[in-house]
């Protein structure tokens, strides 16, 4: 098997299942084994649950602090703060009379824990389970679990260093053409969010007393939120995600990226299959009486297909085959710990809605199917079995979900297969100093397909088909109308001047208010 293909049959079961189970990834299960600490770790711990704090509380890191070991339940801790906090702006010396540390990394580990259920924006578990696995990797940052990344390979580093210099490059550039760090350091102070109104709730939705101030430009609302959002505005109360300030970080999605994955698809028989397209004449929704009556046959149960292998003198059962997982991939503009812009590349999707492509063991993909992968088309999607299941069908070709009539099914997917979409394999954030996201940037451990012109991921210091590649030609051959750094320092041009622009409009409502004094 290629180093690049991801075998997902047990290894999504079993990913599935530490996640329900708030299970440990790798980094932390290392932390964890070890009965105690390093020297040199205890101190950087401490200095990264510091910068924890300071991203739980960005006004008051103590009050973050605080904040982290309630949440934890471990008050003991506080009495000892130093040993386990250094703040920003903190010396961290090594393990000495002035440095002082704890040795548990369980200890550690428990209040990153806390840091991302602060953090984290939703309830769901598997958005939690993220957060504090986030927080696990800021915790192990420059420690000997987590050491900065350098490639080994001269090419490597080559690449790491052109997509370095065009980060720093964008960022400079962001940060003298734009006021978007003034309007960070506004929002750390204030926050204010952004209610996000479909078509329905903006012709009942009351004026604001901010007015025309309060319009949340409509083209950033993507990609931050799907298609039926049409217009938003801000809100000093908290918008549809409360206080959250992400509308803040300029984000452009550049493109797709297929990740491949050797799974299995259960092939259905042609007159069966046609009987999983008429769930629409079904009172409940589901598949037809007939498509029951097979599954049935032929021993489905509770959501269980047989294991069956298929054979052609069969018609169906079991079959290998490669899929490709489709992720949204963006630039996003963010605030580093002291405050200025950083650059880095984030993969994101959900569900089906971005679509998968499926392509039979032995036989290339087809670049024309992927490339219809963008935006709504979709290869794959839910069906109810029995009023009680969801499986994914597999469809002859992408196509729109909306579509009234969709292409034949060819097939059905594991029913552990849904559980794969949410692992830290697809949804990556960082930039050149995460082995994880530089092999995005500038490997095959993904196939990029770019939605803005003139960004062809063509071969040169950066590997073929990579993000890296796509960026690198962009930078040297694009227009100024194409240019991925144009359109995202005009993004943090937009974000900046609408943000400021609300938050004076706020403060003058007060000096109204005292103009009747």
């Amino acid at each position: 098997m290629s180093d690049n293909i991801i075998d997902s049959r047990e290894r999504f079961k079993a990913r599935a299942h530490a996640n329900s189970m708030g299970g440990e990834d790798r980094l932390e299960s290392e932390i964890l084994a070890k009965a105690r600490l390093l020297g040199a770790d205890k101190a950087k711990f401490a200095e990264n649950l510091g910068k924890l704090a300071a991203k739980v509380n960005p006004a008051n890191p103590m009050l973050g602090a605080q904040k982290m070991v309630l949440t934890s339940g471990l008050e003991g801790v506080w009495e000892k703060r130093k040993r386990y906090f250094r703040l920003p702006g903190e010396d961290a010396p090594a393990p000495s009379k002035d440095g002082e540390y704890g040795a548990r990394p369980r200890t550690f580990v428990s209040l990153a824990h806390a840091a991302g259920a602060c953090l984290g924006s939703s309830d769901r578990e598997d958005v939690l389970v993220a957060e504090r696995r986030r927080a696990v990797r800021v915790l192990a940052d420059g420690t000997t679990f987590a050491p900065t990344f350098l490639p080994s390979d001269p090419a490597d580093r080559t690449a790491k260093s052109l997509l370095d210099h065009f980060s720093s490059a964008l960022c400079t550039a962001v940060a003298e053409r734009t006021r978007i760090t003034d309007l960070w350091t506004t929002l750390r102070d204030s926050p204010f969010g952004v209610d996000a109104l479909d078509a329905d709730e903006i012709l009942t939705i009351a004026p604001s007393p901010y007015g025309d101030a309060a319009n949340f430009p409509p083209s950033l609302l993507r990609p931050f939120y799907r298609d039926h959002i049409i217009a938003g505005r801000f809100n000093t109360a908290g918008g549809t995600l409360g206080l959250d300030t992400d509308w803040a970080n300029p984000t452009l999605a550049i493109g797709l990226i297929g990740f491949p994955v050797e799974s299995r698809v259960f092939v259905l028989p042609e007159n069966i299959a046609v009987e999983f397209l008429r769930e629409n004449e079904t009172e409940e929704g589901v598949i037809s009486e007939a498509a029951q009556d097979w599954l049935a046959g032929i021993g489905y149960e509770n959501g269980s297909l047989p294991e069956i292998t298929f054979t052609e003198a069969l018609g169906y059962g079991w079959k290998p085959c490669f899929l490709s997982i489709m992720r949204w991939v963006g630039l996003e503009i963010v605030a580093d710990d002291n405050g200025d812009p950083r650059v880095q590349v984030a993969t994101w999707g959900d569900d089906n809605r971005i679509g998968f492509n499926f392509w039979e063991n032995g036989l290339p993909a087809s670049e024309t199917a992927i490339a219809e992968a963008v935006g709504k088309r979709s290869q794959a999607r839910y069906v109810d079995v029995d009023g009680s299941n969801l499986l994914f069908a597999i469809h002859a070709r992408p196509f729109d979900v909306g579509e009234g009539e969709h292409p034949p099914i060819v097939g059905l997917l594991a029913s552990e297969f849904d559980s794969g979409l949410y692992v830290d394999d697809f949804d990556s954030k960082g930039w050149t100093e995460d082995p994880e996201t530089f092999a995005i940037l500038a490997s095959n451990k993904g196939r990029f397909y770019p939605t803005i012109a003139e960004s062809e991921p063509t071969n040169g210091p950066v590997m073929g088909r990579s993000v890296g590649a796509s960026i690198l030609h962009n930078v040297r051959f694009s227009s100024k109308d194409n240019s991925i750094a144009a359109l995202l320092i005009e993004k943090a041009r937009v974000t900046a001047d609408a943000g400021l622009r609300f938050r004076d409009s706020l403060i003058e409502t007060y000096r109204e208010a005292f103009r009747h004094i």
